[in-house]
């Protein structure tokens, strides 16, 4: 049986969630046949790889985001052959034993997401989840110096900080930092909630009149 992305088959997962860009698999354009071929079509700017581990039907894809056109690993033969490596690469990267995170929180690198899914940005590196522990950050000139482009933000009770999706650097809020910046989330949320309620009272008179 396949290994499902929240409750969404790994091939139906674009199609299924928006991410603005990224089209969902559709045509297929070519067949790998060896390691040899899935290498010369990555690394590759806005590519990603899809991997269907059931057993007995095994499939791999090489995905363009912009248009959905895809590679396919010939048969379940290959694809397996394929995974051994795949697989290593992955285990060597990530190190799956060392979270970055707070116990309290998931260990995303070892998620479905990112063992079935591997993408690549708009310049051909590998987008990664938080594969270690970088240090910390005390002050929101800090915070706003390092949250670039790059950067994936955590603002949780169980964990605040920075994730670089270019490196794997994970940043954890001080408990200082952590304090303020869920302080000041929770006042923009009832600031958000007042305009909400102001909205709705101000269409309320409008119908009356």
């Amino acid at each position: 049986m396949s290994r499902l992305i929240g409750d969404v088959h790994v091939f139906s997962y674009f199609a299924e969630y928006d991410y603005g860009d990224i089209s969902p698999s559709k045509t297929i354009v070519g067949k790998m046949n060896s390691m040899d071929d899935y290498k010369q079509l990555l690394p590759s700017p806005n590519t990603r790889v899809e991997i269907d581990r059931a057993p007995g039907s095994e499939e791999i894809r090489v995905v363009k985001n912009e248009t959905g056109d895809y590679h396919v690993t010939a048969n379940h033969d290959i694809a397996r052959e394929l995974l051994k490596e795949i697989d290593h690469e992955t285990i060597e990267i990530f190190r799956p034993d060392i979270n970055p995170f707070p116990e309290t929180f998931s260990n995303l690198k070892n998620e479905n997401y990112y063992r079935d899914i591997i993408q690549y940005n708009q310049d051909g590196g590998r987008i990664l989840p938080g594969i270690r522990r970088a240090g910390f950050l005390s002050t929101l000139d800090e915070w706003r110096a390092m949250d670039t482009g790059e950067m994936a933000g955590y603002e949780a009770e169980e964990f605040v900080g920075l994730e670089n999706t270019a490196t794997g650097d994970v940043w954890w809020a001080t408990d200082e930092l952590k304090k303020e910046i869920l302080e000041r989330r929770r006042q923009l949320e009832e600031e958000d909630d007042d305009t909400d309620d102001l909205d709705e009272e101000g269409e309320a008179g409008e119908d009356k009149a």
